[in-house]
């Protein structure tokens, strides 16, 4: 499955067959679709979704976002079902053991229900701030917030996926990858990885040179970027 954005068009979601073939629009309303994730337990594709006309009004691209829905479709197109507004919530994704849906925020992580109720606080991670390098736009300072480092700076994850097993999280701040262990008892945890050696939990800095766009394999015990 995949994404379009036409200035004159809009953008709509389609998928195609992994073996080729023509593909398949799954939309009739134009709007700018994003991050779409698709369920296999249920067999529907979960994404946000935002107004066209807001996004070509927009002054950056990502100054609308907060208005977005977090919506679904059938992995067979029809109506778009609305779950609930974003609220900064991105970044859907699922994970083997339960029916919830998984997303990230400029804090951690969280799950709701597919009505949108019930959300849950999974995780909170934060890391130091280098200064003078914002995560991709630089117009955007939201991940960065008072905290307890010796720089009185705490930066924010811009991506967090769960492990499909659910048992680790990944995190993406600045332009470094963490994996960290989530405990699955007691209090939300706060997990600062700025010395993973020292961390609350389980902590480990994937990177060396930095890295972008990661994603967990199915497995959940390999993440590439």
């Amino acid at each position: 499955m995949y994404t379009t954005w036409s200035d004159i068009d809009g953008g709509n979601l389609y998928k195609v067959n992994s073996k080729g073939g023509r593909p398949e629009k799954l939309t009739t309303t134009s709007a700018i679709y994003n991050t779409p994730v698709w369920d296999a337990k249920t067999n529907r594709i979960v994404f946000t979704k935002g107004s066209a006309q807001s996004f070509k009004n927009a002054y950056t691209r990502g100054a609308f976002s907060g208005g977005e829905d977090l919506a679904w479709i059938s992995s067979e197109g029809g109506n778009i079902n609305f779950i609930t507004k974003s609220n900064g919530r991105k970044n859907p994704h699922f994970v083997k053991s339960d029916a919830r849906i998984y997303l990230s925020n400029s804090a951690g992580l969280s799950s709701i229900r597919w009505d949108g109720t019930d959300e849950k606080i999974i995780v909170s991670i934060s890391g130091i701030v280098t200064f003078g390098n914002s995560h991709k736009d630089a117009l955007d300072f939201s991940n960065l917030e008072e905290g307890p480092q010796d720089n009185k700076k705490a930066s924010k994850p811009a991506e967090v996926y769960m492990s499909p097993d659910g048992n680790k999280a990944m995190a993406l701040i600045h332009t470094d990858i963490y994996v960290v262990t989530v405990p699955t008892y007691g209090q939300t945890p706060t997990i600062s990885v700025s010395d993973t050696e020292a961390s609350q939990f389980p902590s480990r800095k994937l990177t060396t040179f930095g890295g972008e766009f990661p994603a967990w394999a199915a497995d959940g015990n390999v993440v590439n970027w």
